[in-house]
């Protein structure tokens, strides 16, 4: 199989899209990823380093002594790993009709932002004291704005989301959190009950 070769197959996986035929578009195209990544990636993935299991042995960090770029980064590639599995025929059947099953691909992506927004609040909550409460607040603020230099608007607004969490935003926050949540919702496009109850 070569670049040309792939490029009419992707020619034809267009056409049928446009004909609606999204289940013959939808294996097509599958088996043109496949072919692609034979032809160009390595056997061994970089980005399987990079999600290594961390050595049981290590004495584990809490969240604000790890570095914000480098957790947005983790962030980022994580989402890329659910991101690069979700193809054209399964966003435009979503668009007809919002079925889980239908769409595995998607609902597992909106599965991991939740899922990250729960870890977010769950470290927000796990910390009785205040002030280390206020540190974890602002490393994930820090998080955030590394995030949206990456342009990884899914982790940035699932950040932004555990702010608005019933939970968290009846805890007390000093005025640069509230700040920075009420500029990040404007943003966002979005006014959280957080900045409405507390700005």
């Amino acid at each position: 199989v070569n670049k040309e070769l792939l490029n009419q197959l992707v020619d034809v996986v267009y056409r049928l899209i446009c004909d609606a035929e999204l289940k013959l578009a939808s294996v097509l195209r599958r088996s043109v990823i496949q072919k692609w990544k034979n032809l160009h990636e390595p056997r061994v993935s970089p980005v399987s380093y990079l999600l290594t299991k961390p050595d049981p042995n290590a004495k584990q960090k809490k969240l604000p002594d790890l570095k914000s770029r480098h957790i947005a980064e983790q962030m980022s590639l994580l989402d890329f790993k659910f991101f690069q599995n979700i193809e054209t025929p399964e966003m435009l059947a979503w668009a007809e009709e919002q079925n889980e099953e239908k769409n595995p691909t998607l609902t597992s992506f909106t599965e991991h932002f939740n899922n990250v927004s729960g870890w977010c609040r769950t470290k927000l909550i796990e910390n009785s004291d205040t002030k280390d409460r206020e540190r974890v607040a602002q490393k994930l603020i820090k998080v955030m704005k590394h995030l949206r230099e990456m342009n990884n608007f899914n982790s940035y607004l699932a950040i932004l989301s555990a702010f608005d969490a019933a939970a968290i935003s009846r805890l007390e926050w000093s005025d640069e959190v509230l700040k920075v949540v009420v500029e990040s919702s404007f943003f966002s496009g979005t006014l959280l009950s957080f900045c409405v109850r507390r700005a």
